[in-house]
């Protein structure tokens, strides 16, 4: 496991598996962080009055997204990376741990920090076709069947973006 202090005081510790973030609770006029993402674990505005994880976790290129339940997936590997659930953000890539790349930057005392995960195997061009599903009727035969095709032309394919900062930011 590699591990690295961030400019912002967070913990990046790398494995071939994943990466996990800790964003210790130090500030003492407002302890706890604020996230917003598009996770599958703790998604959209999230916050915690306490140390907060964020995990990104690397699932196999042959994982549809659907089995196991992405969010049970999520769930169990930030159990076993050891970060409580309650207070870990968490999202999967197909992504190897070797694309990952950080940068920090700071001035006037706010500081941001940046790590990014990156699957190149299934790149997209600007103007390449959109993957999309139809809504509707589940049990509707031509609905499901056109959702079964789409599905088996997907492959994972993510871009990971985590961003933190010492600034405190209205939601």
């Amino acid at each position: 496991m590699e591990t690295t202090k961030l400019e912002t005081g967070c913990i990046l510790r790398v494995e071939e598996d994943g990466m996990t973030i800790e964003l210790p609770s130090t500030h003492k006029e407002k302890p706890g962080w604020t996230s917003l993402s598009a996770a599958i674990l703790n998604g959209g505005l999230f916050g915690t009055s306490t140390t907060m994880h964020v995990s990104n976790s690397k699932t196999p290129s042959t994982y549809d997204g659907l089995n196991p339940n992405p969010l049970e997936l999520a769930k169990e590997i930030s159990q076993r990376k050891g970060c409580a659930v309650e207070n870990t953000v968490g999202l999967l890539t197909a992504a190897s741990m070797r694309t990952l790349r950080t940068a920090s930057r700071g001035s006037n005392g706010v500081i941001v920090d940046a790590v990014v995960t990156a699957g190149i195997s299934n790149s997209r061009a600007a103007g390449a076709p959109a993957d999309y599903f139809l809504f509707g009727d589940e049990h509707d035969d031509d609905i499901r069947k056109k959702n079964e095709e789409t599905r088996k032309m997907l492959t994972p394919g993510t871009i990971n973006t985590m961003v933190m900062t010492n600034a405190a930011l209205a939601p």
